[in-house]
């Protein structure tokens, strides 16, 4: 080990270590005999022992000189350059011109991959308008997502609320838009399957116009209750229990009674007969909020609502806003082909809303 380490300190030898490595099973032989007299306690007792002279009697003619020559150098002071044995200089000095060689050769072709790689590098880093409108197109997705998931679970009940009522009202616009989309490229390939003139293709556009504006009258009718009399008078008022936590899937779902923690006592009396349905139906009246234990355990808070009526005013609103939009792009289609078919034949028919 130590043979190879003054190997690598001098410059220029790096490549020169296989004489080195040759020659290691003899040194390693000449090591462990000095390790086993050195460990002798009787070795050390005139002092320390040296590897020379542990070696010494016991080396050959050609280890002795080898020996004796090192002496000599370790008196000159040279103890940290190492002298090869002889035979072994040939070999190094070839090792040399090899590893010289070979340096060459590798610095050269080091330096052309480097080149390459910088020539590469420089066409990597041209960055276009594209590749900024990409990367501001992404950042602000991903800021507006979580812009929109922080506003929904903010702390205040009007912020949450108002949030959830923009959410709503920008996907009705956009099925609505999508709605009317599909539509009127039906319509649209239809008149060009059996060669419909332009007046009469302003016609079909008002008339699509006017379906929607009909559908929309009707879904409004129905569950507004003036085409349905089913439920009329008390029934649309009576309030039920409800779960009244938005984050919950089970979101404005009707709750026994005998679950309300504040109802259940009056609940169980009146099962029992200790109390009339009047004082337990004053008692329930009474009651505006409480909590309810869900199959986990947990406190889960119930609200009194009409249960009916407010399924109601939630169908109303969610068809009544889609279908109003439809007809709204509709109504925008419909004028656009009428200018475009009846008023183009002037500059002024242009200023006709």
């Amino acid at each position: 080990q130590s043979c190879c380490f003054r190997q690598l300190r001098r410059p220029g030898r790096a490549r020169g270590l296989g004489s080195e490595l040759r020659s290691m099973p003899r040194r390693l032989i000449v090591s462990l005999s000095w390790l086993c007299v050195s460990m002798s306690p009787s070795a050390w007792a005139e002092g320390p022992v040296l590897l020379t002279d542990a070696i010494e009697p016991y080396a050959g003619e050609a280890l002795q000189r080898k020996l004796a020559e090192e002496r000599k150098e370790d008196a000159k002071g040279d103890t940290n350059e190492f002298v090869p044995a002889e035979g072994e200089e040939s070999d190094e000095g070839k090792g040399e011109e090899e590893g010289e060689g070979e340096g060459q050769e590798g610095e050269e072709a080091e330096g052309e991959k480097a080149e390459g790689e910088e020539e590469e590098e420089e066409e990597e880093e041209e960055i276009t308008t594209t590749d900024i409108s990409i990367s501001c197109m992404l950042l602000g997705g991903v800021g507006f997502v979580l812009t929109t998931i922080g506003l929904v679970i903010y702390k205040d009940d009007d912020i949450r609320r108002y949030m959830w009522a923009l959410i709503s009202n920008t996907l009705a616009i956009f099925l609505a838009v999508l709605f009317f989309q599909g539509n009127k490229q039906v319509l649209d390939n239809a008149v060009a399957f059996f060669g419909i003139n332009e007046k009469l293709h302003c016609v079909i556009s008002f008339a699509h116009c006017a379906l929607y504006l009909a559908a929309l009258f009707f879904v409004i009718g129905r569950f507004s209750g003036v085409w349905d009399d089913s439920l009329k008078g008390d029934a649309l008022k009576y309030e039920d229990f409800v779960i009244a936590d938005a984050m919950l899937h089970n979101y404005k779902a009707p709750v026994k009674d005998s679950e309300v923690r504040a109802l259940k006592e009056a609940f169980m009396k009146r099962e029992a007969g200790h109390i009339t349905e009047e004082a337990y139906k004053r008692e329930r009246d009474s009651i505006k909020r409480s909590v309810m234990i869900d199959g986990c355990d947990m406190e889960v808070p119930v609200v009194k609502a009409p249960v009916l009526l407010d399924e109601r005013k939630e169908k109303m609103r969610c068809w009544a806003t889609l279908l109003a939009h439809c007809a709204g792009f509709a109504a925008i289609a419909a004028g656009a082909k009428m200018q475009e078919t009846l008023f183009s034949g002037h500059p002024l028919f242009d200023l006709d809303p």
